[in-house]
C-alpha cells in the first residue's frame, strides 16, 4: 500500500507544487500588467478572471490534497473515489482553458482577415471540448 500510495500521491504533490510556482508567476504578470498597461476595460476583466480562475484552481487542488493526504491519510477505501473538489478543479480547467481559446480565436481571425471559416472550426471544436469538459465534471460529481 505504501508504494502505490507514493507512486500516486508523490505526483500529484509534485504537480501541486510546480502548479504554485507558475500560480506566482500568474499573479506577478498580473500585477505587471495592472501596473503598466492602459487596454480597455474588457481585457482587464479578462484578466482580472484569469487570474481569479487561477487562484479558484489553486485551492481546489490544495483542498483535494489536503483531503487526501492529511484527512485521510492511508485510507484505501477513500482512495478509491475521487473528492468534489477534484472533480470540480477539471471544469474550472476547462472554463479557462475556452476562455483562452476564445480570446486567441478573435486575435486569429482579426489576423487572418476575417476568415470565419477557421474561426468558426476553432470555436466547433472550444465548444465542444467545454461542453464535453463540463459534462465529464457533471457526472463524475454526480458519481
Amino acid at each position: 500500500m505504501a508504494n502505490s500510495l507514493h507512486g500516486t500521491m508523490g505526483v500529484v504533490f509534485v504537480g501541486a507544487i510546480c502548479d504554485a510556482i507558475l500560480y506566482g508567476i500568474v499573479i506577478f504578470q498580473t500585477y505587471r500588467y495592472f501596473g503598466g498597461r492602459n487596454d480597455g476595460l474588457g481585457m482587464r476583466v479578462l484578466v482580472s478572471l484569469l487570474c481569479l480562475l487561477d487562484t479558484l484552481q489553486l485551492i481546489l487542488i490544495g483542498h483535494a490534497l489536503y483531503y487526501f493526504l492529511i484527512s485521510h491519510f492511508s485510507d484505501a477505501i477513500v482512495l478509491q473515489r475521487s473528492v468534489w473538489s477534484l472533480n470540480l478543479e477539471v471544469a474550472v480547467t476547462v472554463v479557462i482553458t475556452f476562455i483562452v481559446r476564445c480570446f486567441f480565436t478573435v486575435r486569429l481571425w482579426t489576423m487572418s482577415n476575417k476568415n470565419i471559416i477557421l474561426a468558426a472550426a476553432i470555436s466547433i471544436f472550444s465548444l465542444a471540448q467545454l461542453g464535453l469538459g463540463i459534462g465529464m465534471s457533471v457526472i463524475t460529481l454526480s458519481i
